[in-house]
């Protein structure tokens, strides 16, 4: 075993503005210490890119170095630009949070769904965390018709808006087949964020990236070293429904492994749960134009008050197919704030292994995190994930440029702090 005197540290790449050099501290010590191997974190202030950070290989074989366009997967966070379409999509008019799905997909209405709303499918209040049938992503692509029986036919597997439970995969295939019927276009989720948000904002992120795209991506690692760790916590204080639970986890018969999202036919899905590719900037830059009033240079991406929306709770507390405790707006995970007993929320989503892009309107910022080095635990609420030290330094520098001194803690679980959650302004 190469002990750690002896190992290499990857090179730390990329610029931070004055004033937060403390970021860049913090990423060198997760790379000398071995907790990073690979990986990126941008931030955005005022509009601004003030933090563009990378390092390590992006092929541990090959060592490939990680450059300023690599592309990497940030699995779920890919949820927060499917919750920002739907947005986008009711900030034009043409569908409501309080509207029932069948209002917009009639043959939806069946088997028990007919009441159920597009506000409980995006706070994962409908039911339909899983499918009774297993099935393949790749019928996006191949079968979209047999796909969209099977979503059409399934039952709630509890009654809809009563209880949450994350809807790891489905929730991104009930999107986009809302998008493809409200959308004038009738295009899907996918291509609707290329074209009226990914283009027109620069941003350089993929849900479901093309061949053509994908020799700049980065190879995934697992962190193996912790992975008994992760099974011996889930085990000893699993909360969740154990057969939801096994659903989720065996539903996608085409996603047994991991690492078939190198499979290039497979990274190319449009998946909108969880196949999105991009660089951290361009995550950070997303959020960041929310965060900054939904705007850039004059073009809009969302209204206040659809922003507002996005950060406002609507579910929370236990969640009944995992077992975890969170709380989500409209299509958002949020994460509380506590900043000298002020409560507010940042607002966006992680992805498995650590991934993680967030937004927030009190200090105009957007920032993400991407990682190779996946780590399980790094989902778990009581693991401390290795964006936390960045994002905390980040805002030490924000403070002190804005000359404010409080007392400021992130909170992963809302069973962690007292104050309930506002109520829903929908």
């Amino acid at each position: 075993m190469t002990s750690r005197r002896n190992r290499h540290v990857p090179e730390l790449n990329g610029f931070v503005k004055s004033g937060f050099e403390e970021v860049r501290d913090v990423f060198r010590q997760l790379l000398e210490n071995a907790t990073e191997r690979a990986g990126s974190f941008a931030a955005y202030y005022r509009g601004e890119l003030v933090v563009n950070l990378w390092a390590g290989h992006t092929d541990q074989e090959a060592l490939r170095p990680w450059k300023e366009d690599t592309l990497s997967f940030f699995f779920s966070t890919t949820k927060s630009a499917s919750a920002i379409v739907i947005a986008h999509l009711v900030d034009r008019g043409l569908i409501n949070y309080e509207d029932k799905v069948a209002q917009h997909w009639p043959e939806f209405a069946q088997n028990g769904k007919e009441e159920i709303t597009l506000k409980m499918l995006l706070s994962h209040q409908g039911g339909l965390a899983a499918l009774d049938e297993d099935y393949c992503l790749s019928w996006l692509r191949d079968d979209p018709v047999r796909l969209t029986k099977l979503l059409t036919n399934q039952r709630p597997l509890w009654k809809p808006g009563t209880k949450h439970g994350y809807h790891p995969i489905t929730v991104g295939l009930y999107l986009d087949q809302i998008v493809r019927r409200v959308d004038k276009k009738h295009r899907s989720l996918s291509e609707y964020f290329k074209e009226e948000i990914a283009e027109p904002f620069g941003i350089d992120f993929h849900i479901g990236l093309p061949k053509k795209d994908q020799y700049r991506t980065a190879r995934l690692m697992w962190a193996n070293e912790r992975m008994r760790e992760y099974y011996r916590n889930t085990g000893d204080n699993f909360r969740g429904d154990p057969t939801i639970f096994g659903l989720t986890l065996r539903n996608v018969r085409d996603w047994k492994r991991m690492m078939v999202m190198h499979d290039p036919d497979f990274m190319e899905l449009p998946c909108a749960s969880s196949h999105g590719l991009g660089t951290a900037e361009s995550v950070a830059k997303l959020h960041g134009i929310l965060g900054n009033g939904g705007t850039k240079l004059g073009q809009r991406i969302l209204s206040q008050h659809v922003t507002e929306l996005l950060q406002t709770p609507v579910s929370w507390g236990l969640d009944v197919v995992y077992g975890l405790e969170d709380v989500y707006s409209v299509g958002m995970n949020l994460l509380p704030v506590m900043e000298d007993e002020q409560l507010y929320y940042m607002f966006g989503f992680g992805g498995i292994g650590g991934q993680f892009g967030a937004a927030d309107t009190k200090y105009r910022v957007g920032w993400a995190y991407v990682t190779t080095h996946l780590d399980l635990n790094a989902s778990r609420h009581q693991q401390q994930p290795r964006w936390a030290g960045l994002v905390d330094a980040l805002y030490r520098g924000i403070h002190a440029i804005e000359n404010i001194k409080v007392t400021r803690k992130v909170y992963r679980s809302f069973s962690e702090f007292k104050m309930p959650p506002p109520r829903s302004k929908l």
